[in-house]
């Protein structure tokens, strides 16, 4: 692969990077031989779009039928902490929410090896970080009784990395994996720092109840340091910030470094799917430091479902305790709360009403409503809010806004207007996808990975998929994004959109592209003017 994209976090944390890496697919494998993957369930009451983010960065996107459904094959990118999940429902109701998220232990089927070879360019978020040389390399192999041994490297001009691992699949209860890594680096106008960090990772997943559960623990010396810590001091001169102290002047990341270097991290996480009832989610977690004696602790739960007919809710709850041994510490809660009725029920607009409230106690309580809703056979997508924001400290702020999304066939159109008390805004965008072909080009919405050119000549107009706004040019070709690397994908034409001077003898056609391809999908056409003729006569020859 070349381009910008983020390493796997199998072995080493995650790197973001502009360059080439070659490597084994998980998606080229059936399920039941890959190691333990994060599972994200929930129920969708339509055709939905779901966007998985990490960091900031979409990792996955997909779209899945109406009813349950579970993402298994998510590219997580970095060790421990959330997932952002986006679900994009076809009539245009959006649900976002965060899972927690801790890496599974590594455990291989015998035989099987995974490998990844990387070598670019660093790519921060932060775009005054200098962009140096790095690479990395890791494997890991199944081997017989059960074992799993991995292992790898990681190397920039003033860092070097390398650790060793293995891995034991339990059976029917669950897998273990135990890891070592040492590492040499030397940040900005510091010495050279040796450091180790260890680690023990625990998973299990109960068949009958689907329930999927998760203990990980690390130890890191106060010496040790990851890539991404040390390049991320090295900044170009207009990025590089100082503050004035005893022995001159120093980057403002390093007094507060040692305060801030963790020790210990232990976490936990359960997943419970419950049917048709939605999925409850629950994981805790408690950091300790050096130099310092506060710990922190946090407890977050999460529900996601249907409360009755066509109405859905979930719900969260954290818990974040600063501690210390000497008194309790600083300790807070927050509660956040989406619900989302239909207004109109049965109708074609299906306008819904949506409230959230997010409330960290003692400190900021936001409300929001809202009135959204598609019309013009669902491809615009409107929807008006209204936030109220009581802080504790600024009093009470709010804002209104108004925002416009049109699916088209050439691609995706939107607008905005916000305004409150000091400002007014008003935003537009375009945004779509384009594939160059032998027959010419092509226009349609936002393409992902892996998608599908759609090919009916000669028959424009015609409904692909149930996502709105996606059909046919005026010469009878689209896009279908979306679809699974490797797998079977299904792409159907609606019969009811065909034109009437136009037939088409299969509607639905079976695909299984690889990761990254554009496979076409061809469907015959018949296009043609239709006749009934009749004739009747007695005795009379028929040629």
């Amino acid at each position: 692969m070349l381009g910008e994209r983020a390493t796997s976090s199998d072995v080493f944390d995650s790197v973001t990077f502009r360059g080439a890496m070659v490597g084994s697919d998980d998606n080229m494998v059936p399920y039941s031989q890959r190691q333990f993957a994060p599972v994200v369930q929930g129920i969708a009451r339509t055709q939905a779009r779901i966007e998985v983010k990490r960091n900031g960065y979409v990792i996955y996107t997909t779209s899945v039928a109406p009813g349950p459904y579970a993402l298994t094959n998510l590219p997580v990118s970095g060790g421990i902490g959330d997932l952002q999940i986006t679900v994009i429902e076809a009539d245009g109701t959006v649900q976002m929410f965060s899972l927690p998220y801790t890496e599974p232990a590594i455990a291989l089927r015998d035989g099987y090896m995974k490998y990844n070879l990387m070598a670019g360019k660093y790519r921060a978020a932060d775009t005054s970080i200098d962009k140096v040389t790095i690479g990395q390399a890791t494997v890991m192999y199944g081997l017989p009784w059960n074992l799993t041994v991995y292992g790898g490297a990681q190397w920039a001009k003033s860092y070097f990395s390398r650790g060793l691992g293995l891995g034991i699949s339990l059976g029917g209860f669950g897998a273990v994996s135990l890891d070592g890594f040492q590492a040499r680096g030397q940040k900005f106008s510091r010495d050279i720092n040796h450091g180790q960090t260890w680690r023990i990772r625990y998973n299990k997943s109960f068949e009958t109840t689907r329930t999927g559960f998760t203990l990980a623990s690390q130890y890191t010396s106060s010496t040790y340091t990851s890539l991404s810590e040390v390049l991320n001091t090295y900044r170009n001169n207009d990025g590089r910030s100082y503050q004035k102290q005893e022995y001159g002047y120093r980057p403002n990341w390093y007094q507060d470094e040692a305060n801030n270097k963790q020790k210990t991290r232990h976490s936990a996480t359960l997943s419970q799917p419950l049917g048709e009832w939605g999925t409850l989610y629950f994981s805790g977690s408690r950091e300790n430091y050096w130099n310092r004696l506060q710990h922190q602790d946090e407890v977050s739960t999460y529900y996601n479902g249907p409360l009755i007919k066509d109405i859905s809710w979930s719900v969260s709850w954290i818990r974040r305790k600063h501690a210390y041994r000497s008194y309790s510490g600083k300790t807070d809660n927050s509660v956040n709360l989406w619900v989302s009725i239909p207004f109109n029920h049965g109708s074609e607009n299906n306008t819904r009403v949506t409230y959230q409230i997010q409330n960290n106690i003692r400190q900021s309580t936001q409300h929001e409503i809202g009135l959204n809703g598609r019309v013009f056979d669902q491809r615009l997508y409107w929807d008006v809010r209204k936030r109220l924001v009581s802080d504790t400290n600024a009093g009470n702020q709010g804002n209104s806004s108004l925002n416009l999304h049109w699916d088209g066939t050439y691609g995706e159109l939107r607008g905005g207007y916000n305004y409150n008390k000091t400002s007014r805004q008003i935003s537009a965008g375009i945004q779509g996808g384009m594939i160059i072909h032998r027959h010419g080009v092509t226009f349609g919405q936002r393409l992902s990975n892996t998608v599908a050119l759609v090919e009916a000549p000669g028959v424009s107009g015609v409904s692909v998929g149930s996502w709105p706004g996606v059909k046919t040019d005026f010469r009878g070709y689209t896009t279908s994004g979306n679809l699974s690397p490797y797998q079977e994908n299904t792409i159907t034409l609606n019969p009811v959109t065909l034109p009437v001077d136009a037939d088409i003898p299969q509607t639905d056609m079976k695909v299984v592209p690889t990761a990254g391809a554009v496979i076409p999908a061809s469907f015959v056409t018949l296009v043609g003017g239709r006749a009934l003729i009749s004739h009747s006569g007695r005795g009379a020859r028929i040629n």
